[in-house]
């Protein structure tokens, strides 16, 4: 979700590490799209799908795991889309997210409203939940938030392969 070139990056990923279907739901139109448009073009030629004018406004799930994820217009709230997925990633804005629209999740926040994650796995007190960034370290430099994202990176890969070693799905 998002329409800059860190979704583009998310969705390139995930398409060459062997997602049959990776989708990009952005809120606005092609044309105000942030992202470079060459990485754009790029991402389309890996065959990834574009639905815009949709900002996420649920997600379903079922025992525990993603299925869906409803959209509603950005620009018109009467339109809807529901999407199937599995994964979900938000690689949207470029300020942290006011962290207590999501204290409903009943993730752990620090007495600066900033979510609390271990210092080496980012992992936070929600089982398999991955925080770093702004919404972890208040505010620091891209080059801190692009080291942070490199560790967890290698936790969640570590994570993932454990999980397919033992034949979840």
């Amino acid at each position: 979700m998002g329409g800059g070139d860190v979704a583009m990056d998310c969705a390139s990923t995930a398409k060459l590490l062997g997602a049959k279907n990776v989708t990009v739901l952005y809120r606005r139109t092609p044309e105000e799209m942030p992202a470079y448009k060459d990485e754009v073009c790029y991402v389309r030629d890996l065959g990834v799908h574009f639905d815009f004018t949709f900002t996420p406004d649920e997600f379903v799930g079922k025992d525990g795991k993603l299925t869906a994820v409803k959209g509603k217009g950005f620009y018109s709230e009467e339109n809807y889309i529901q999407l199937k997925a599995d994964t979900a990633i938000f690689a949207i804005g470029q300020v942290a997210e006011d962290t207590k629209k999501i204290a409903d999740l009943k993730i752990s926040l620090d007495g600066k409203n900033v979510i609390q994650a271990d210092d080496e796995t980012y992992e936070t007190n929600l089982p398999n939940v991955f925080a770093v960034g702004d919404v972890v370290n208040g505010g620091d430099t891209v080059v801190e938030a692009v080291a942070e994202g490199k560790v967890v990176a290698k936790t969640v890969d570590k994570y993932l392969t454990s999980l397919r070693k033992e034949g979840v799905k």
